[in-house]
């Protein structure tokens, strides 16, 4: 391989996983092993990656001891598996997204980039009467807000309120990321922008058509539920 070169993979990963995972990142190993069974420096994930000349970077999150939380274990080795660079100290276990890597003797650069896997993002927040509504955000769009802010969105995932997704939810909406909008209390339950409801409307359409062969209790049901 060349010298001063830069080899990048990017890598989508599911929220769900990343939810997972970052939920573990923030336990004690105490914990993880009450939860998981696993011990010190044993696997909580594996990210690594190979690259097209045979060398390797290993991106393992790995169980700390007792009261410590886990910690993010990156070392770069080459094609016969010697460790080229051990760069683990420079990733906070609580990083889930963007760009990991280290570099060679050689002056070249192996780099992994993880993002979401392109989903909706449900955002749950409060009516004035107390009843529940999910907003479902573009998560390219919420995973860039957060980016923008330098904020940590898998620790507000975990713990916002209503008045922390309000304000949320009114900025995907104008920059057009919400998908639609869910409020079972509501006379018309979805709520979704004036130029994609026609789609979301075929959609319901088919899908209650397919099941109404097999099933067609469950597509009166959903003909109820969004006023078909």
């Amino acid at each position: 391989m060349a010298t001063n070169q830069y080899v990048k993979k990017i890598v989508a990963i599911p929220l769900k996983t990343l939810q997972e995972d970052y939920r573990h990142a923030t336990m004690s190993a105490d914990a993880l092993y009450a939860k998981t069974g696993l011990k010190r420096d044993e696997t909580v994930c594996d990210r690594s990656v190979s690259f097209d000349n045979g060398y390797e970077l290993s991106i393992k999150m790995l169980v700390g001891e007792h009261d410590e939380q886990p910690a993010w274990s990156v070392i770069l080795f080459d094609a016969d598996g010697n460790e080229v660079a051990d760069v683990s100290e420079d990733y906070s276990a609580t990083t889930m997204l963007g760009e990991f890597s280290a570099g060679d003797e050689h002056g070249n650069t192996y780099a992994v980039v993880f993002q979401c896997e392109r989903c909706a993002v449900p955002i749950y927040c409060t009516n004035e009467d107390e009843s529940v509504y999910t907003a479902y955000c573009d998560s390219k769009w919420f995973f860039d807000y957060f980016e923008a802010s330098a904020d940590d969105p898998f620790g507000f995932l975990c713990e916002y309120t209503s008045d922390e997704a309000a304000p949320l939810i009114s900025q995907a909406v104008l920059a057009g990321a919400i998908a639609f909008i869910m409020d079972e209390s509501a006379d018309e339950p979805i709520n979704c922008p004036k130029e994609n409801e026609w789609m979301l409307r075929t959609f319901a359409d088919v899908l209650s058509e397919w099941l109404n062969r097999d099933y067609p209790e469950a597509s009166k049901a959903l003909d109820a539920f969004l006023n078909l």
